[in-house]
């Protein structure tokens, strides 16, 4: 009864007061409804029960709103369609600056062009070096690298990479080739002379030691005790030198090597030692040959 109340309708009622949903139907469309719902209000507008004025107002305000709709889809249509063309423009535009860029980089950029120039002064020279005599290649001016001789082999001329005589001829006469050989030679003389030098020196040495047989040192075995103010003459360090066959040497050179505490050392060839404070370890070389011990000062 609450429901019949409600919604103004008998079949309401019995239908919330059973276990089943009745629905009314039109008997001659087909079209079912529950009472009071909102299908029922539309086929009411629909089949001009509520008014010919409202039904005729409905369905022009459906019939503007489907238009505004089919022309909204169109206009987005439309913009999608220009926003693909847009975008196929400035990928078309993208790839052919692409393409220009890589054409000009192969033939017109200064890398291409030194390639260019590099491969027709081989061309020449390749030329030259398989005609003229070999006394004669000089003329055909500086000699090509290796990577170029490679270059002009792979820009049409791999005939001549598979004649293996022609081939070597060319390779030996490359500029890597010769300055390998260059390298070699320069290398070959510079090793010569270090061991004529080395030679020069080991016959000074031999000679040394013929000339110098022994080397007494005057100084005492055993560390040396000196103050500041003390000085040591070079001469004093030397009591006696004999040359090889027992002969007494009267003129000579002496050289000095002092190791100093701190771990420093010197060459001295003076006449008066440049002795520091602590311990002082001299080395004494008579034309260039050392005496058999070295002697140690301790400057306090």
């Amino acid at each position: 009864m609450l429901a019949e109340w409600l919604l103004d309708s008998t079949a309401a009622g019995v239908a919330a007061g059973s276990t089943t949903v009745l629905s009314n139907a039109c008997v001659a469309c087909g079209f079912q409804w529950l009472p009071g719902s909102l299908p029922e209000a539309l086929g009411r507008l629909l089949s001009g029960q509520l008014g010919e004025d409202t039904r005729r107002h409905f369905l022009d305000r459906f019939r503007r709103r489907e238009q505004e709709l089919r022309q909204e889809a169109q206009a987005r249509q439309q913009e999608q369609q220009k926003s693909l063309r847009t975008t196929l423009i400035v990928v078309a535009l993208l790839a052919m600056l692409a393409v220009g860029l890589w054409i000009f980089s192969e033939n017109f950029s200064p890398r291409a062009r030194a390639f260019a120039e590099d491969l027709k002064r081989t061309d020449s020279w390749v030329a030259c070096v398989l005609q003229e005599h070999p006394r004669n290649t000089p003329a055909c001016g500086q000699p090509v690298s290796r990577a170029s001789l490679n270059a002009w082999f792979e820009n049409g001329h791999m005939d001549v990479l598979g004649n293996i005589p022609t081939r070597s001829k060319l390779e030996s006469m490359s500029l890597d080739t010769l300055a390998g050989g260059r390298a070699a030679i320069a290398e070959s003389i510079t090793t010569a002379r270090q061991a004529t030098s080395m030679d020069k020196t080991a016959r000074m040495t031999r000679f040394a030691r013929r000339e110098i047989g022994t080397i007494e040192l005057a100084p005492q075995q055993g560390a040396i005790a000196l103050n500041n103010l003390d000085i040591v003459l070079a001469q004093s360090l030397i009591r006696r030198v004999k040359n090889g066959k027992g002969q007494e040497v009267k003129s000579y050179s002496l050289s000095f090597v002092i190791v100093y505490q701190d771990g420093d050392s010197t060459a001295f060839f003076g006449d008066t030692l440049p002795l520091k404070e602590g311990k002082n370890v001299v080395r004494v070389f008579v034309n260039g040959v050392p005496a058999d011990r070295a002697l140690v000062y301790i400057v306090k």
